[in-house]
């Protein structure tokens, strides 16, 4: 393997210096098989040797912009939350390398496309957040300043739909003041949440492709996380509304009140209607904002679905601010 890069030309960690890092992490001259990462800019790679334990682990390399440091940091939180985050056996934060423990490839996303009951796995998700929930302290984590995903923030999140999306549903670019009514009606709709919902620790890209379903268990647990550099301080409601996605396949948004009444047996934080609206209304946030995303890598394919889903979830009440600006610029199906 020559100098590991990425997208957008950006060399990361060299040959030299990625044989030295494991070298000193006894994982010199073991065989390297590439990983597939979807939407991720980081290169992953499943490292095997013979003679040692563990005989196998995954080697992730990432730009310095990739949060390496938050990375490495809270997998030990979330280990020491109960939840099975990779143990991480080595890592260089300046040069963008982490090497940790193998979950295998049972991703719960892959099972669901071979054809694996959903139900399976909310079970287990529902009672992984909840753990989270219960467990986290805001108390200050070292090596990690979380960001705060409040109204202001999500609301700007989604102007990568004006960005890249709204080009391609009107026909020309949208103007400063439409730009600005976008971002005023998603926190206008947004921000009674900020008021009415906990604080607590959000993933943030918590869905069934960044679950691995762990044989043996992991700190106990049969459900691993993977992904989750860029978590935050936010609603208990946004991971809800983040596993019952429908960017990959059908079916999440009609699972979306079961598995917050899963979620609310166990950790009945606030009243579950009012959960489960927010969870529908940071569904819709968050789909708008990938709906951006999509347009801009060319994800044609998965464009319709993720369409659907925005037009149905800002029936909402919550949201009736975004649909009248949706009216008003004639996007959104509106």
């Amino acid at each position: 393997m020559g100098a590991a890069s990425f997208g957008r030309g950006r060399v990361m960690a060299d040959e030299k210096a990625l044989d030295f890092f494991l070298q000193g992490a006894g994982w010199g001259g073991a065989r390297r098989c590439a990983v597939a990462a979807d939407f991720s800019s980081r290169c992953f790679y499943r490292l095997t040797r013979e003679g040692a334990e563990p005989t196998s682990a995954i080697l992730m390399i990432a730009a310095p912009d990739q949060k390496t440091k938050e990375f490495v940091a809270l997998a030990a939180l979330l280990r020491g939350l109960g939840l099975a985050a990779p143990e991480i056996y080595a890592a260089d934060v300046a040069a963008g390398l982490a090497l940790m423990q193998d979950f295998g490839e049972d991703k719960v996303g892959g099972l669901l496309d071979a054809g694996r009951d959903p139900a399976l796995f909310d079970a287990g998700a529902a009672a992984l957040l909840a753990r989270l929930h219960k467990n986290f302290s805001p108390a200050p984590v070292p090596a990690v300043s979380f960001p705060r995903f409040d109204a202001a923030l999500l609301a700007q999140q989604a102007a990568l739909f004006i960005d890249f999306a709204f080009l391609r549903e009107s026909g020309r670019c949208a103007t400063d003041g439409e730009r600005e009514g976008f971002i005023a009606a998603w926190q206008e709709s947004l921000a009674p949440f900020d008021a009415a919902l906990p604080r607590t620790l959000l993933l943030r890209d918590f869905m069934p492709d960044n679950a691995m379903v762990l044989e043996p268990p992991v700190t106990e647990q049969t459900l691993g996380v993977i992904d989750f550099q860029d978590a935050g301080i936010g609603s208990p409601a946004y991971d809800l509304a983040s596993w019952c996605e429908e960017v990959r396949r059908d079916g999440g948004l009609a699972r979306l009140p079961s598995f917050v009444a899963a979620y609310h047996a166990l950790h009945p934080v606030v009243d579950q209607p009012l959960l489960l609206q927010a969870a529908r209304v940071y569904a819709a946030q968050r789909h708008t904002r990938i709906l951006g995303i999509l347009v801009k890598v060319g994800r044609e394919a998965m464009i319709p679905r993720v369409t659907d889903a925005v037009q149905s979830l800002l029936q909402e009440e919550a949201l009736a601010p975004v649909r009248r600006w949706a009216k008003g610029c004639g996007v959104m199906g509106a």
